[in-house]
């Protein structure tokens, strides 16, 4: 199935449950795939008072259950005051939890790590040696001697690891 036609059939199926639920979504907003990022599993974006949807293409890989929680948890963002995960993000998150819902605000899962193979930049704690990878140029990145190793408080010394 092509991933598009997907995408929009479980936003469709996400909104039937919001309003099952009377959950009060901003209406109209455009769900598109975000082909470009490697972490971040979804996003919402306001601009000029508007909202937009953006999906990694890589979620859509995932169990429709899975992809399903991760629509859900981007549209509860057009939700009033919920532009956040303060409170009231958290209370429709539960409230969803009656449709089998399993909205969280972070997740712990092995594809969030940038893997060293997808990463330009490393930094290496200079006396424990731990090793933190980014992909994009960060502020660890462009100012290591700002940051300190959570683990030792060592300083970190930056390495270019696949120059594109």
């Amino acid at each position: 199935m092509d991933k598009t036609i997907l995408l929009q059939s479980i936003y469709k199926d996400v909104l039937t449950d919001f309003d099952r639920l009377n959950i009060p979504y901003t209406r109209d907003v455009p769900i598109v795939i975000n082909s470009r990022a490697k972490r971040r599993q979804g996003c919402c974006k306001k601009r000029e008072g508007k909202f937009t949807i953006e999906i990694s293409e890589f979620v859509l890989d995932y169990p429709v259950d899975e992809i399903k929680n991760v629509v859900a948890h981007e549209i509860i963002h057009t939700c009033y005051g919920c532009f956040n995960h303060q409170k009231r993000f958290k209370a429709y998150g539960e409230k969803l939890k009656a449709l089998g819902y399993n909205v969280t605000t972070t997740y712990k899962g092995e594809e969030k790590a940038p893997a060293e193979n997808d990463a330009r930049y490393m930094a290496v704690c200079q006396n424990c040696g731990e090793v933190i990878y980014r992909i994009k140029r960060s502020p660890l990145i462009k100012h290591p001697q700002k940051y300190r190793c959570a683990k030792c408080k060592g300083k970190f010394k930056v390495y270019i690891i696949n120059g594109r």
